[in-house]
């Protein structure tokens, strides 16, 4: 995930107690390692949580999950992005690749994913498969810009592809909590489904 990184300012990483080493090698390499307590793990939250520990003067995130790679010559698409909007880039949608075709090497499924956002105004919501809500600008300007659109920054989901039925279950409970949640919104619904 590192290698993939590189042209970051920052790499942030919370652990919410894994045991599989990758905090250690992630700091061992050149990331900033948050260890977080929740009293109930939560995607959202421990996303909101390693915001909250970003400077302030940081400008645009892009969140990741540990199965996540970068593809090469994302930063300069991020970085063209960022100076045809003159440096008020807010939020932007990137091609997020979760499974290949055949061949190996083009895309079966991919959406595009709001994966790249401001430090301030957005919210992670959601137990499991969480989405990035608009909270407002803490300026108070509280307009939202139309999201941009990167598509050469492309990431690729490495986890997903062999994940079918039994590797979602350690997740189901974080599901259900989000259509308990919010009994309302489809989205969750299907998901829980």
């Amino acid at each position: 995930m590192l290698r993939a990184a590189q042209g970051a300012d920052l790499v942030a990483f919370a652990d919410a107690g894994s045991y599989d080493g990758m905090p250690q090698a992630l700091q061992a390499a050149w990331a900033v390692l948050h260890r977080i307590a929740l009293q109930s793990f939560r995607f959202d939250r421990t996303r909101n949580i390693v915001l909250s520990l970003l400077h302030a003067d940081c400008d645009l995130c892009l969140a990741l999950d540990p199965t996540d790679r970068l593809q090469p010559g994302w930063a300069e698409a991020l970085q063209a992005e960022w100076r045809r909007t003159a440096g008020t880039l807010t939020e932007a949608r990137v091609a997020y690749v979760w499974d290949l075709a055949a061949d190996g090497a083009s895309p079966a499924a991919q959406v595009l994913a709001p994966k790249v956002h401001s430090r301030f105004g957005f919210t992670w919501d959601g137990p499991a498969h969480e989405v990035l809500r608009w909270m407002g600008q803490a300026s108070g300007s509280g307009v939202r810009a139309v999201p941009a659109v990167v598509p050469e920054l492309v990431i690729h989901n490495l986890g997903q592809a062999d994940c079918v039925g039994v590797c979602r279950m350690p997740y189901l409970h974080l599901l259900k909590l989000g259509v308990d949640e919010r009994p309302e919104d489809p989205r969750r619904a299907y998901l829980f489904g």
